[in-house]
């Protein structure tokens, strides 16, 4: 069947407008016919790993000099492998991208036959890969959380277990600095906790972020750190659709907990997210809202380094509900930014991951912006320095069976009044 790519590329802001025919600033849009449904945006797609069983769930950490680790999680042991059958677990699974996305080695990581393991988070600490997993079996009370340490050159290290052996926990997510040390949201499924990794394979218990069950909805936590002023913020959802957030170092939280989205009928409650990522001198915050005319969108808003908020601003509105897979993602100098989001209205025929690239503060929230067809869970890494630019990687979903394939693509901001382009093949 022959692929179809269209790009449209037109100039007149705002960027963010729903439809994207005659008022879409920027919007280029590409259609595959195939079953996967994936599109060819800002570069051309290459496999990353597509192999016999199916793949999902991929993580990306960037290291200095724009090496990438890719890991994503393997179904296996199903009666009839890549027919979408039932499977009796996953392993994790890597590679070692190059800069310009090309694979450099596949990455093996350990692996127990009995159990099966949930990729949570990929990070650099500016020595080494930390890969975090949450490990279960049915024949287990509870799951086994672990950390494996992982060489630049690709190569596995220690694996290491980072939470107390008792309880169901599970990893969330995790940010590191570049000086060896990780911090890692897990959750018992009724508080979320905070627990250092490192300097390196030493573990301390933080606790949790927010006291008394309730607090926070399990499991909505994000984290990120600023080399700029040396902070990790961590960010949660409350069960009324508040955000709040609480800043920490090293050592561990740093100051009280603070209000980061109200709710009344200027700010919407928050049904999903949020992400944040270093921007500035702060951070940026994105998340999901409903509003009272029961309409779904993204919101996002800088925040400062002592908690103060900027405006709240319109990335999409009208997106329906369910998880939106909310992604933000910087470079190390906190300068350039992507925003993501995954768009589940009813009528799409594959899932829709939107991506909008934005470049240079968000000032005045100005880039280009990509819509990306049969992709989910998309990941993405900044380089700092040299031409913008992102490298994004998801699992290409959207037919029967579910994901086939972990795929990647370099996206790049486009020139305001480029050409308008329609290639069959």
């Amino acid at each position: 069947m022959g692929i179809v790519d269209v790009e449209h590329a037109t100039a007149g802001p705002p960027i963010f407008r729903r439809t994207l025919v005659a008022f879409t600033a920027l919007i280029f849009v590409l259609l595959a016919a195939s079953l996967r449904g994936r599109a060819s945006a800002g570069g051309d797609e290459f496999p990353v790993a597509n192999d016999t069983y199916p793949q999902s769930n991929p993580a990306i950490a960037l290291a200095p000099g724009g090496v990438s680790l890719v890991a994503w999680e393997t179904l296996v042991g199903g009666p009839t492998p890549g027919a979408g059958a039932p499977a009796m677990g996953s392993r994790i699974e890597g590679a070692l991208l190059r800069p310009d996305g090309a694979t450099a080695r596949r990455v093996t990581f350990p692996d127990e036959p009995k159990l099966s393991d949930h990729l949570a988070a990929v990070t650099f600490d500016g020595r080494r890969f930390v890969v975090l997993v949450t490990r279960r079996a049915s024949t287990l009370t509870h799951a086994q959380l672990a950390a494996t340490f992982v060489r630049r050159d690709g190569t596995p290290g220690t694996t290491v277990a980072i939470v107390p052996s008792t309880g169901d926990w599970e990893v969330v997510t995790a940010a590191s600095d570049q000086a060896g040390r990780t911090l890692a949201v897990v959750t018992d499924g009724i508080r979320d906790h905070l627990v250092r990794i490192g300097p390196g394979s030493t573990m301390r218990w933080i606790g949790p972020i927010a006291s008394g069950p309730g607090r926070v909805v399990p499991g909505s936590s994000d984290v990120a750190y600023n080399p700029r002023i040396d902070r990790w913020l961590v960010a949660w959802r409350k069960p009324d659709g508040r955000l709040e957030g609480r800043f920490a170092n090293s050592n561990g939280f740093a100051g009280r907990i603070f209000l980061l989205q109200r709710v009344n009928n200027q700010n919407p409650p928050a049904v999903g997210g949020p992400s944040i990522a270093a921007r500035g001198q702060g951070f940026l915050l994105a998340f999901q809202y409903h509003n009272r005319f029961d309409v779904y969108g993204v919101h996002a808003f800088a925040v400062g380094l002592h908690g103060s908020i900027g405006e709240a601003v319109f990335l999409q509105k009208g997106t329906c509900s369910g998880d939106t897979g909310i992604t933000v993602a910087s470079d190390a100098a906190a300068d350039r930014l992507v925003v993501a989001w995954t768009d589940n209205c009813p009528g799409v025929t594959a899932r829709e991951s939107k991506q909008v690239y934005l470049n240079r503060r968000l000032a005045p929230l100005g880039g280009s912006s990509f819509t990306l067809y049969g992709t989910a869970l998309t990941q993405f890494v900044v380089p700092a320095g040299g031409p913008p630019r992102a490298l994004a990687v998801y699992a290409a979903c959207g037919f029967p069976g579910g994901c086939d394939g972990i795929y990647g693509r370099i996206l790049r901001p486009r020139p305001p009044d480029g050409p308008v382009r329609k290639t069959t093949g």
